[in-house]
């Protein structure tokens, strides 16, 4: 719920550029009247002067949409018939139930259903000479003739400004030497009582061709228990297609000489000639190398996610007058723990081996 809740917090951050579409709505200005006439006996050139967000909640109904309150205090101005200036300051709440639209729909849209008003608190500055019992009167009727139409506009301009921020189509990133991503949102996401589930479709492009391989096993959708959270879930096909993109690009493939396995502290040439006696002692300058050539398969359990590779490894070296060759070739599965995190709005991964 924090994603949606702070999505709806940012749109509502803009007062001043809601306050002007609110005013401009044709639904408040057919309330406010045309041409001097206004909708409230005894006060015209009626208008909302200031509108402030106090409080937000969101509520997912299941299979349906979104049931949105939004609590704000709004000021409404007019001249009064007694002379002088005329004050409402109401403290409101907008409740809206919202359905995902179905039919004939490309991204995510979200349509109010229903919209109504209460009214919290009201203060009004009295004109002189009129009666407390009649001002509650006089306020009563008349807000119950404005304010839907005044703050429902509201509600509908925050939905359309969440159905903005949702329609992701045929968008586009980078990856890799000479791949990219491409991805778009499902246009019906399934809403659950804790989750919305927003969906992307994507596909992973070497060049202009799209990287296939075979489907990995069907990963389990694993959501988090605690409604509060936002959980970017990646499924294995995705990974395998991101690492396959990789693999065709050499990512994975290594080249280490002599030194560079005595420093990472694996076992060195000369002890190479006690694990496998064969070998002649007057070998030298040796070197491995790791080719990745089959594409990368990816699995997903409830306890981790595992990167396999399946690759093979050459061993060179040379005699002190001859040309490098080859001595032995292995084939490995290498299997790599994957951890994946968010942060700053790019997701990281890091590797290390299954033991």
């Amino acid at each position: 719920m924090k994603a949606p809740g702070r999505l709806v917090s940012g749109i509502l951050s803009d007062k001043d550029y809601l306050l002007k579409k609110m005013s401009d709505s044709p639904a408040t200005k057919k309330a406010f009247g045309k041409k001097g006439k206004s909708p409230v006996k005894g006060i015209t050139n009626v208008k909302v002067e200031k509108i402030d967000f106090t409080n937000i909640e969101l509520e997912f109904l299941p299979d349906f949409g979104i049931h949105m309150l939004v609590t704000n205090k709004i000021e409404i101005g007019g001249k009064s018939f007694l002379g002088g200036r005329t004050e409402l300051k109401l403290e409101i709440n907008i409740i809206t139930n919202s359905s995902l639209q179905r039919d004939n729909v490309t991204c995510p849209t979200l349509k109010a259903t229903e919209c109504k008003v209460v009214v919290l608190n009201v203060k009004a500055n009295l004109p002189k000479g009129i009666l407390p019992n009649v001002m509650n009167n006089f306020l009563d009727k008349n807000l119950k003739n404005i304010l839907p139409s005044t703050a429902c506009p509201a509600a509908d301009f925050i939905l359309s400004q969440v159905n903005k921020k949702l329609c992701i189509s045929d968008a586009g990133l980078p990856f890799g030497n000479s791949g990219s991503l491409r991805y778009l949102l499902s246009p019906v996401p399934p809403v659950t009582v804790d989750h919305v589930e927003l969906e992307f479709n994507v596909t992973v492009l070497k060049g202009e061709d799209v990287v296939d391989i075979p489907e990995s096993p069907i990963d389990p959708l694993l959501l988090p228990s605690n409604p509060q959270t936002t959980t970017l879930v990646l499924k294995a096909n995705f990974l395998g297609y991101s690492f396959t993109l990789l693999q065709q690009e050499g990512f994975f493939n290594i080249t280490a000489t002599d030194d560079d396995i005595k420093n990472a502290g694996a076992i060195s040439t000369s002890e190479l000639s006690d694990v496998i006696p064969e070998l002649p002692t007057e070998l030298q300058d040796y070197k491995i190398n790791i080719y990745v050539d089959k594409p990368p398969l990816v699995t997903i359990s409830t306890s981790k996610a595992i990167l396999h590779l399946y690759s093979t490894m050459e061993v060179e070296a040379s005699r002190p007058d001859s040309e490098p060759s080859l001595l032995f070739a292995i084939d490995l599965h290498m299997n790599f723990k994957i951890q994946s995190s968010v942060k700053e709005n790019s997701l990281y991964s890091m590797f290390s081996l299954d033991k």
